[in-house]
């Protein structure tokens, strides 16, 4: 094994990573800028770059941040000479990467050889970036992962002396007689993720003159400014009392006595080492004076609050067979309990890991520190325990010693600066240590009894946290998603298979939660190749998963390349006129994917059901199956064909794609809807930037009527070949200004006009340029009274409107958007049919024209609400617009259904889906209940949250986030529904 235990610049050398247990850690600069490099991981279809080379079927994911590609894995790649550094080269020409690399650690073990390569930017380190190479045992290259900065600038140098930001350091922790450790010091680059750019840094380090005064951190070389900082010590909280010897695990445990394995003796001025068994020999002469302290090779316990322990005996020849005892009358009980188990532990990881021996020295183990002291920490090179005020005495609890021995194990693996001890390096680094003391005692407490009762333990490696739902932002709190994850695979898998994994994938070195669990499926695979799984990957998953870190053991189904037609081809029947019709026969192809990250296990006995509630539908190859379908392979069913029978009537129908597999554990629906028969509404969308529509069509959706749509960029004109015949076009020009009706448009309106047609023209700036054309004149016959207009209500005076009734044109049920609407002086055969306010007497809000064929609003009617006491919604607005056309509208009645409350939790489907600016999700939630919507990424991280008012309904969501995969999923106090799979293309 190579491992760089030091890193210098200029003579300064890096320190070992000094961490803490119970003291939060402040964040004054968001996360370590490793977690930001892993969020938002996606994979492109195309590699234009990549495809070219030997990574070409390779999965290959991206940052959003980051120009080069941060992670691949796939099939074995051969690597002339089957060396790290050649392998390095590989990628390093694939991804056309330009940064430079140094070698800081290769681990070999078994089946694989590890890589670390630090970043360099003009001979320093860049915090966070580095490139990692594993080979396998044929030393072919089976990952590689990759955190470079190219394209990030560098500002500024290092102006800023080291003892300066050493000063401005201990000044803030209040530390004033605090000094540099010039030799745990080095300069750096701090990556700044918002302003991408590299800043530049000392990694810094202070100390007092007391074990425990230690405190390090990231300052700004420039400023001063203290980027990141946290506490230089490890530390731990347990307690008891102990009799003998030694207790196990806990002071309140029975006593035992055990022999003193690698102590020293010394005799007649001589030291030796006894063995496991405790024994010693050596010759002495006539006479032998020995001494015996709690010391040896690998640790030296001691007594903070008194003499360390120690006996004496003189003997003389002939010498007899010596039995020799600690009692507590030679040395404290908690001193001698340290001894014990600090030696335990040490030889615990000598038979997991011989060729581990970075703590192969006297270790310092501490009891008794400090004055009531209610911590246990590590800092950095030895143990020190507290004898406790809250809590009992700390090394009295074999647990707690196994924590921090475990501590100074990832100290010893980990190069210096790659594990901060903050956000999710610092809960690895506590998870790892939680998971060793909990294997070894069999029970998944940390510190039971710490109070004196069982439940005073601290943390419980058995609980059902999922990442990032539960996340704290305490790295003890935080280290529970990891920790629990890993005794979950002990349950299964049992302790010798799972204390291998977990130990030996922290040589990966990794900083995130999911660069482990990459980590965990390396050490388990046993052919150099993840892409075929690996032989616990199962378990792996499933426990990893199930607290919100990577896949999980369940399938992600995506619907690709979905598409449905009536037209003729294949074996569709219909006219090709766009509308689904009675009598004509749907053609629907898709694909299924199995969309997930990484090589989680395949899908099996996947079931594709196409199905519809809608009695109007008959659905044929409507049932597929597939027996395995593994992580992004792909499925094409047939050809589902649904025939629309003869003579049904106009209404939407919705139709669902749903997916089961694993035995129905895994599950998915997607659903779609169109309508059945010929529109003769049209809803014209004359403004590109809002989605005022969507008022208007939701009322319509509600009362299922049917209709069609045409959206108008700026300056377009409609096609006349989208106007029904007969029917009604409801013009809704939302916030647009300046040219909204075109003149094709006008002459086209006036013309179907004409045709006995009927139009409603809406928006708050529709008319502002119309009045001085030939349309405004003839047509509308009105002129422009005022264009700045603020007034929420509307109370109509004519028909077709009912006399008396109101509009409240704000609220959350409408669009909200009027800021200048139009009052109108119409002339000819015009006439007013509405006013603004409730008096009846205000302006006139709208307008009848073209001797009652047509409808002008200055206002938007996508904002009319039905907030107000008494006020008319859109559903009745609506209503007297299908009446007032009812000669050109030969639809039927909308039926009208009364609803029950739901008796159980759904959510979905989402339309449009995918969709590119906003999607509309359906849910239904007993009102007992109470819930939210949640709507997170691919990685589970909760990306917005809103609660839910009513028991059924529907959410619309406008991500402000970037283009991918989410998931929607209704939660409450009791359970939450499945997540829906959301499709965002910008």
């Amino acid at each position: 094994m190579i491992s760089e235990r030091k890193w210098k610049t200029g003579g300064v050398s890096l320190l070992s990573v000094l961490l803490v247990i119970f003291l939060s850690v402040t964040a004054s600069a968001g996360s370590w800028p490793a977690e930001a490099q892993l969020e938002g991981l996606s994979q492109k279809q195309t590699d234009a770059r990549l495809d070219q080379t030997e990574f070409a079927d390779w999965t290959i994911l991206h940052s959003p941040i980051l120009t080069a590609p941060v992670l691949g894995f796939g099939p074995p790649v051969d690597v002339p000479g089957g060396n790290a550094q050649a392998a390095l080269a590989q990628v390093v020409s694939a991804t056309g990467t330009h940064t430079e690399f140094e070698l800081a650690s290769i681990h070999v073990s078994r089946q694989l050889s590890r890589a670390f390569f630090r970043e360099l930017r003009l001979g320093l380190p860049v915090l966070s970036g580095r490139a990692d190479i594993v080979l396998n045992r044929r030393g072919q290259l089976m990952r590689w992962s990759l955190r470079t900065h190219d394209d990030w600038p560098i500002v500024d140098s290092h102006l800023l002396g080291m003892d300066a930001a050493a000063t401005t350091l201990a000044m803030e922790a209040d530390y004033t007689v605090w000094e540099n450790d010039a030799e745990q010091s080095f300069s750096a680059w701090y990556p700044d993720v918002a302003a991408r750019v590299l800043r530049p840094v000392y990694w810094i380090r202070v100390a007092g003159p007391m074990a425990d005064e230690r405190r390090e951190g990231i300052v700004d070389a420039v400023t001063g400014e203290i980027i990141r900082d946290w506490p230089g010590i490890q530390t731990d909280v347990v307690s008891g009392t102990v009799r003998g010897p030694y207790r196990q695990p806990y002071d309140f445990s029975d006593f035992q006595i055990a022999p003193h394995a690698h102590a020293t003796v010394t005799i007649n001025g001589t030291p030796v080492t006894t063995t496991a068994n405790g024994e010693f020999s050596r010759e002495a002469g006539s006479a032998a004076e020995l001494q015996a302290e709690l010391r040896g090779p690998y640790v030296y316990a001691q007594n903070d609050d008194g003499p360390n322990g120690l006996m004496t005996l003189s003997l003389t020849a002939p010498f007899a067979p010596l039995a020799w005892e600690w009692t507590t009358q030679y040395a404290a009980e908690p001193e001698l309990n340290l001894f014990y188990h600090t030696t335990f532990i040490h030889d615990w990881y000598k038979v997991l890991d011989p060729d581990f021996d970075a703590l192969d020295y006297p270790l310092p183990a501490v009891a008794n520190y400090g004055h009531a002291y209610d911590n246990a920490f590590w800092n950095g090179y030895g143990t020190y325990y507290g004898s406790g005020g809250l809590n009992h005495n700390f090394a009295m609890f074999s647990d707690v010693i196994y924590h921090e021995y475990t501590h100074g194990v990832t100290d010893g693996i980990y190069p210096p600066g790659t594990l901060p001890y903050i956000d999710q390096p610092g809960a690895l680094n506590e998870a790892w240590s939680d998971y060793i003391a909990a294997t070894i005692n069999g029970d998944p407490y940390m510190a039971e009894w710490i109070q004196g009762v069982f439940n005073s333990w601290f943390r419980n490696l058995n609980n059902n946290l999922v990442y990032p739902r539960n996340w704290f932002g305490e790295v003890h709190y935080d280290s529970q998603f990891i920790s629990a994850a890993l005794w979950e695979m002990r349950q299964t898998l049992g302790a010798e298979v799972t204390d291998d994994l977990a130990h030996f994938a922290r040589y990966a070195l990794a900083e995130t939660f999911l660069d482990y669990l990459i980590a965990v499926l390396e050490e388990d695979d046993d052919d150099g190749d993840l892409s075929n799984g690996t032989p616990h990957a199962t378990v792996i998953y499933a426990a990893f998963g199930r607290h919100g870190i990577g896949p999980g053991d369940d399938p992600h189904f995506a619907i690709e390349d979905f598409s449905y037609y009536a037209d003729g081809r294949g074996a569709s029947v219909g006219d090709g006129d766009r509308f689904i019709e009675g009598a004509e026969t749907i053609e629907l192809v898709f694909t299924v994917r199995n969309d997930v990250v990484l090589f989680p296990p395949p899908a099996t006995n996947v079931q594709v059901t196409v199905h519809s509630d809608d009695a109007s539908l008959t659905i044929e190859n409507g049932v597929q199956t597939v027996a395995e379908l593994g992580p992004q392979e792909t499925f094409s069913p047939v050809p589902v064909l649904i025939h629309v029978h003869n003579g049904a009537v106009d209404h939407w129908a919705v139709v669902t794609i749903s997916i089961s597999a694993n035995g129905g554990s895994a599950t998915f629906e997607h659903s779609f809807e169109f309508t059945t028969g010929t529109p003769h509404l049209l809803i014209v969308r004359d403004d590109p930037v809002t989605e005022v529509e969507n008022f208007v069509s939701r009322a319509l959706r509600a009362q299922d009527r049917i209709y069609d749509q045409a959206d108008l960029s700026s300056g377009e004109s409609l096609s006349m070949s989208l106007l029904p015949q007969p029917g009604l076009v409801i013009w809704l020009s939302g916030n647009s200004q300046g040219n909204i009706i075109t003149a094709q448009d006008q002459a086209l309106l006036a013309d179907y006009i004409t045709q006995e047609n009927r139009v409603v023209l809406s928006g708050q700036n529709i008319a502002d340029e119309l009045t001085q054309t030939d349309f405004g004149r003839n047509v509308l016959q009105v002129d422009i009274e005022s264009e700045n207009l603020v007034s929420f209500a509307v109370t109509a005076s004519s028909a077709p409107l009912q006399p008396g009734e109101w509009f409240l044109v704000t609220g959350t049920d409408g669009a909200a958007n009027q800021t200048e609407e139009t009052s109108f002086l119409p002339f000819g055969s015009s006439r007013g049919i509405a006013t603004y306010g409730r008096s009846g007497t205000g302006p006139i809000a709208a307008v009848e024209f073209a001797n009652g064929r047509g409808l002008l609003f200055g206002f938007g009617i996508e904002a009319v609400s039905g907030m107000g006491a008494g006020s008319t919604d859109m559903a009745g607005l609506m209503d007297r617009l299908f009446a007032w056309a009812a000669d050109v509208l030969p639809v039927d009645e909308p039926q009208t259904e009364t609803r029950a409350l739901p008796n159980a939790v759904s959510i979905g489907p989402a339309y449009p889906n995918p969709f590119n600016g906003q999607t509309t999700i359906e849910y239904a939630l007993p009102s007992a209940l109470g819930g939210e919507l949640v709507i997170f990424d691919l990685m589970g991280r909760a990306v917005e949250s809103r609660r839910l008012s009513e028991s059924v309904g529907k959410a619309s969501w406008s991500p402000s986030t970037a283009s991918g995969t989410y998931f929607a999923q209704i939660r409450w106090d009791g359970g939450q529904s499945r997540p829906i799979k959301l499709q965002f293309i910008r």
